[in-house]
């Protein structure tokens, strides 16, 4: 029985993704646009190929520290990723109403809009891309409000 226990345990280490000692450097950097940081940006960075993204949400100063999507481990496992870029603001367009059902009365319908140029936004026309390893995992990405 205890035989069999340590083979299990073996077996989840090799076969497990993400464990048996992959390298997960702690991956970060600045997210600026046109020189002035950003805040409140999601940094996405898919891989290229199999494996889960890590993601990261920009601080006042534009820094960022990923984390990987299906673990508590901070930073990515090395490879090459596609790196994408969002920030939705919440606002009403001006023209949009509901009726509450509770109340019969005419309400503002509040929408996400998303604030960056939509090249940014979408894996396949992102400019921006990332190598990681361990000797490669600090990265800062130059947005243009006019790309």
């Amino acid at each position: 029985m205890r035989m069999l226990l340590i083979l299990m345990v073996v077996i989840a280490l090799f076969c497990c993704p993400g464990c048996g000692g992959e390298s997960m450097p702690p991956v970060g950097g600045v997210v600026t646009m046109d020189g002035e940081p950003l805040e409140g940006v999601m940094v996405m960075f898919s891989p290229k190929g199999a494996g889960s993204p890590a993601v990261a949400v920009t601080k006042a100063d534009g820094s960022f520290a990923v984390q990987e999507t299906t673990g508590d481990g901070i930073g990515a496992l090395a490879g090459n990723y596609v790196v994408t870029f969002s920030k939705m603001e919440a606002r009403w367009d001006g023209r949009s109403y509901e009726i509450d059902p509770e109340t019969q009365e005419r309400v503002q319908v509040i929408r996400g809009y998303q604030t960056l140029p939509n090249i940014y936004t979408n894996q396949s026309t992102t400019p921006f891309g990332a190598s990681v390893d361990t000797n490669n995992y600090r990265f800062t990405f130059e947005l243009k409000s006019n790309p």
